[in-house]
């Protein structure tokens, strides 16, 4: 009987390291380890840029965190169309919410050239399988399995750095997409003759990237110039025609706009 027992133990601690080198072999880490933030439940399903995290196994509690090197993210637009950029590739598609939140997404996908890309051809294929959707503390998931879902997160300011500007010369400055809710984020108050009275908000990690904001809603801002001071705003693509003197810059419009 304890040769038995002895045996059974050592196959069930072979089953464990088996299951656990799995793990390690297939990409996943613990879903634990990925930040939270309870302000991500405050995004908007649209309109909001979502960048790729990875998949994530509910099952599991696990994740398999995108490749760096896929910048992947969407815009669910309120016409019912999504569009996303892998690096200089663009994506189209078309999405039905048939409830609160169950999500129908078809049409969609990727053209680019010759590479390879068998990561994104995966994201495109579970895309396509998409049945439903929330917004929790870990961004937004797309569920388009039992057990798995699609993991975004809101684009950070750094990653508007690298942004297309598909509204430019529009006129529009004030009336763009939505892209970034900004909370208790430091700013310079200026004014330029092209611009008029904008925020430079300054980026991490980046020493060619400089972001500014055209301050909305007719908010008054002429005390403040030369100013920095922590504000809170929504963020949109702007339309106006500008041509930056230095390479590097980013022009956004502000719209709900409150300092502190």
């Amino acid at each position: 009987m304890k040769t038995k027992f002895k045996i059974s133990f050592s196959i069930l601690f072979l089953w464990i390291a088996l299951s656990g080198c799995q793990e390690i072999e297939d990409g996943f880490i613990d879903l634990s380890s990925i930040e939270k933030e309870e302000g991500y439940k405050e995004y908007s399903f649209l309109g909001t840029r979502w960048q790729i995290v990875g998949i994530a196994d509910s099952k599991r509690n696990m994740i398999k965190i995108a490749n760096s090197n896929q910048d992947f993210w969407l815009v669910f637009h309120h016409d019912g169309l999504i569009k996303g950029m892998s690096g200089d590739t663009n994506s189209i598609g078309s999405y039905i919410i048939n409830s609160q939140s169950d999500l129908t997404i078809s049409e969609f996908d990727f053209q680019y050239g010759d590479d390879p890309r068998p990561e994104i051809d995966n994201i495109v294929k579970n895309m396509k399988e998409v049945f439903a959707y929330r917004i929790s503390e870990y961004g937004l998931e797309l569920q388009y399995d039992s057990e798995k879902n699609l993991l975004f997160r809101p684009a950070s300011i750094n990653d508007l750095c690298t942004f297309e500007n598909t509204l430019e010369n529009s006129g529009k400055e004030c009336l763009g997409e939505f892209l970034y809710r900004m909370k208790d984020f430091p700013g310079q108050i200026k004014f330029s003759e092209t611009l008029g009275y904008y925020v430079q908000i300054p980026t991490q990690g980046t020493y060619d990237c400089s972001i500014l904001g055209i301050v909305c809603d007719d908010k008054d801002v002429r005390e403040l110039v030369g100013s920095t001071l922590s504000f809170s705003a929504d963020l949109h693509n702007s339309g106006l025609n500008y041509s930056p003197p230095i390479g590097g810059q980013k022009v956004f419009s502000l719209n709900n706009l409150t300092f502190k």
